[in-house]
């Protein structure tokens, strides 16, 4: 829940503030406080999901499934995890980006970009090694950090 409230914080006082923010030095002090605001909700999250996600896997796992099934089940849990850590991260990044343009008013340069790599570099990768390649359920957040990670430097570089 704090997770939530987190980014729609961070979605919503990103453009507000950069609008009040007259200068380029204002933008980036906006931008550069949404970030430390990003990293500060991330160091436990990251904690949790990084290092000790055992508690949350076992919470999900059936007491009743064989103990061979749940020694072969929890590395790829853990591997989902750190990925899920991964994507929180670029995703947040973005966001705090995306708010920056929308208050410079470039949301159609948003909404180009986003349509473009939501295809190439979402679809398309998942589409290509889940389907074609029959990688592992455990990699897809992986695969959706890289589409992430593509908007957020494309966002970034704006």
């Amino acid at each position: 829940m704090l997770m939530v409230i987190a980014c729609v914080k961070e979605a919503g006082v990103v453009p507000i503030h950069c609008n009040r923010a007259e200068a380029e030095e204002g933008v980036w002090a906006v931008w550069s406080s949404a970030v430390k605001l990003l990293l500060l909700f991330a160091i436990p999250f990251g904690a949790v999901m990084l290092l000790y996600p055992d508690p949350i896997i076992m919470e999900f796992l059936s007491t009743e499934s064989p103990q061979s099934d749940i020694e072969l089940l929890v590395p790829l849990l853990r591997f989902t995890a750190a990925g899920v850590f991964v994507y929180y991260l670029v995703d947040g990044f973005t966001w705090i980006c995306v708010g920056v343009l929308t208050a410079a008013e470039d949301t159609w340069f948003v909404m180009w970009v986003n349509a473009i790599t939501s295809w190439l570099c979402g679809l398309l990768p998942v589409l290509l090694c889940m389907v074609y390649l029959n990688w592992s359920a455990a990699c897809y957040f992986w695969l959706i950090s890289f589409y992430g990670g593509c908007n957020a430097w494309i966002f970034y570089r704006r």
